[in-house]
């Protein structure tokens, strides 16, 4: 028989997407008495609600807290023996929840995902996007550390027994990360199958999305500090992501210094390392694509660890130092 399906997705101010996303979920190839959709909208300003009530879905809103507490109020509000989390601007493929359940076949199985896919390629900051992830994924194995949170599934019972996911975390950077590594330290790992496919629509303007980035950075903090032993990173990440940003960071601090010879020279070797460390992703895209658009990865991977670099700094401050800060002292 086959098990109950519970898909909670957080919403916030996605009144353009979320249409889309839900009938997606009800299109899904699986019993429909079998599954139950919840949206859980995180205080959301525009239209999202309404949208979402002309479908048969149940709806539940909540004063805005991040997709941490939107997640957690979904799948404790949920009744399915498995509960699949889905980003609002999402679109899983017709089999996504079937090809999921097919490997919930040993009970040491407790979380199942899949990849990206793309619904946006015409766009050029899109595709770079997208093929830098065909790239992390080729490098994967079938059980990593991590897998994110865009269309992912879980046990319920492990939820309970794990607590779901820390709502420290209000913005949507980290808490997938965190919820992963105390998988981890439970002796579990998640299901990583490139097979399942969940299509999204990459950033198409390149200042939100660096925006993006700097809060990236920024949770990062706050994710290291509370698992230091992941700061060496894990399948996803490679060490040149974790050096480019103090490393770009550093030379913002010695640029006012410009004019004295060896500060010339010390920024000049940052600037270099920092092209430098675009190339490995660049080499790599470039293979699989055979665009030389990719080269426009160069000067975004770049632009994106400054970013990120200064968002690692000011979290440095909120979560190492200053740590009795209100959370979103910076936000």
């Amino acid at each position: 028989m086959k098990p109950s399906v519970s898909i909670v997705i957080p919403a916030y101010n996605c009144e353009k997407n979320i249409g889309r996303t839900i009938e997606a979920c009800l299109e899904q190839e699986y019993p429909n008495d079998k599954i139950e959709i919840i949206v859980v909208d995180d205080g959301s300003t525009d239209n999202t609600g309404s949208v979402a009530a002309k479908y048969p879905i149940k709806y539940i809103y909540q004063p805005n807290a991040g997709p941490a507490k939107a997640r957690n109020t979904g799948w404790k509000n949920s009744q399915a023996e498995i509960v699949c989390f889905l980003d609002a601007d999402c679109i899983p493929e017709r089999k996504w929840i079937a090809k999921m359940i097919t490997h919930y076949t040993r009970e040491e199985i407790v979380c199942v995902g899949g990849r990206y896919g793309i619904v946006n390629e015409e766009n050029l900051l899109a595709r770079c996007i997208y093929t830098e992830f065909l790239v992390r994924y080729s490098k994967m194995p079938k059980f990593p550390k991590y897998i994110g949170s865009h269309g992912y599934s879980f046990r319920r019972s492990f939820l309970e027994k794990i607590g779901g996911y820390c709502e420290e975390y209000t913005m949507a950077s980290g808490e997938d990360n965190d919820l992963a590594y105390r998988l981890l330290s439970a002796g579990y790992r998640p299901l990583f199958d490139q097979n399942i496919v969940i299509k999204h629509r990459f950033p198409t303007r390149i200042f939100p999305y660096l925006k993006v980035q700097f809060w990236h950075g920024y949770w990062r903090m706050k994710l290291y500090r509370d698992h230091p032993k992941m700061m060496k990173g894990d399948e996803y990440s490679t060490w040149w992501d974790f050096a480019q940003p103090p490393l770009l960071l550093s030379g913002i601090f010695l640029s006012p210094f410009y004019f004295f010879s060896p500060v010339r020279i010390a920024l000049f070797v940052i600037f270099f390392l920092g092209i430098l460390f675009q190339l490995p992703m660049v080499l790599s895209t470039n293979r699989r694509s055979n665009h030389l658009e990719h080269l426009f990865y160069i000067p975004l991977g770049f632009v994106r660890a400054l970013f990120r670099g200064i968002g690692m700094f000011l979290g440095v401050l909120r979560f190492w130092i200053f740590r009795k800060q209100k959370a979103n002292e910076f936000t």
